[in-house]
């Protein structure tokens, strides 16, 4: 009775379990002979509990934007999405969005590197974010600014004439025309994923030939710098955001289209970002949220750092993400859904057995009150 006992748990941990890509972005484009390199659209690059925070659960969140659009990118838009959960009372609150002049910067898991101020050294992270790398190139994140959030809600712009360069991957006619949009498809110098614009020379070898050319560091499709400050983010509890890019004019560079797998131009333009905060310790994956998602994991495509428990030593915190493109879910607030999309795609229902992180023990508490109270 025992094994059969374990053989269910075993069985329902393996149907729960996420599958996973490191691709995050849209698979098609709409040209059957183009395979489009891995890339990703966000990644984090520094969690920090907020300083003097009481309860320990209001965290600032940092992370750089690539823009793989036709478009320049001049704004940022972030709004709540349905599959935000709450285990504490309520779901994890927006409560300030700013910008950190230098990005990520600083050694990692020490100190609070979060800042406005200063260059923190060394510095780590690629992108136009990191001004400290090379004297003289423009900073453009020191152009951006946040405008007022709400608890749903936060929005970035640029200066004029400092948007985000575009790389319309989407838009490649050939595999070597998009692999020559990508600076790296493997590590760059300081061991952190090429994607980015990181600083030459790149392993295990350089891109194929053709494509990839060693673009200087801060002068690619990429921005770090962004900050978003959340409270009430417990373990357990799930932050969904729904992002679009904006143009000059603060229009969406792309919207959603239906059905969601049908190709789309505007892909990279928006899409959903998906923050989890886990018990320290536990597995790194979480659950897909949405129809289209591949679920919320902890790889260097979603974070700088490896695992990247937040820059404290002595207070650390787990987190998985996922950033999708080419999906919008259904607004929080539908009063946010300030460019009028139709959302393309539909939350998961959470099974009642489902494990948050996969130990089965929700399904063998269920499996034996089953057993002692069969159904009549």
């Amino acid at each position: 009775m025992r094994a059969r006992l374990w053989i269910f748990i075993l069985l329902i941990a393996a149907v729960l379990l996420p599958s996973h890509s490191v691709f995050a972005g849209p698979a098609p484009t709409g040209l059957p002979m183009v395979t489009l390199p891995r890339v990703f659209c966000f990644r984090i690059t520094d969690i920090e509990k907020v300083p003097g925070d009481p309860t320990g659960n209001a965290f600032n969140f940092e992370f750089e934007v690539l823009n793989w659009t036709n478009s320049q990118a001049s704004g940022l838009s972030l709004m709540t999405a349905v599959g935000s959960t709450a285990v504490a009372g309520t779901i994890p609150t927006i409560t300030d969005a700013a910008i950190d002049a230098d990005g990520r910067g600083g050694p990692y898991q020490v100190g609070a590197e979060i800042g406005f101020g200063a260059f923190d050294s060394p510095a780590i992270q690629s992108g136009r974010g990191r001004g400290d790398q090379l004297p003289g190139l423009p900073n453009l994140i020191n152009d951006w600014f946040a405008i007022e959030t709400t608890a749903t809600t936060a929005a970035w712009f640029a200066g004029e004439g400092h948007p985000i360069p575009a790389r319309d991957l989407l838009g490649a006619m050939t595999t070597a025309e998009a692999i020559a949009l990508i600076p790296g498809l493997g590590l760059d110098a300081l061991g952190d994923l090429a994607v980015d614009g990181g600083p030459a020379p790149y392993s295990p070898a350089a891109p194929p030939a053709g494509g990839g050319p060693p673009f200087p560091d801060g002068t690619g499709n990429v921005l770090d710098g962004f900050v978003l400050t959340v409270t009430d983010f417990h373990e357990g509890e799930i932050l969904s955001l729904n992002w679009f890019l904006t143009n000059a004019a603060g229009g969406p560079i792309g919207v959603p289209i239906t059905p969601a797998t049908a190709f789309n131009p505007g892909a990279f333009g928006f899409g959903v970002f998906n923050l989890m905060r886990l018990p320290l310790g536990a597995p790194p994956f979480g659950r897909a949220i949405y129809v289209g998602n591949s679920g919320m994991v902890g790889t260097a495509t979603e974070f700088v750092q490896v695992p990247l428990p937040v820059n404290m030593v002595l207070d650390p915190a787990q987190f998985v993400a996922e950033f999708g493109a080419g999906i919008t879910a259904p607004f929080l607030n539908p009063q946010d859904n300030i460019f009028g999309v139709v959302p393309n795609t539909t939350t998961i229902p959470e099974p009642s057995t489902l494990v948050l992180l996969g130990t089965g023990v929700i399904a063998l508490m269920q499996y034996r009150r089953r057993r002692r109270h069969p159904p009549e």
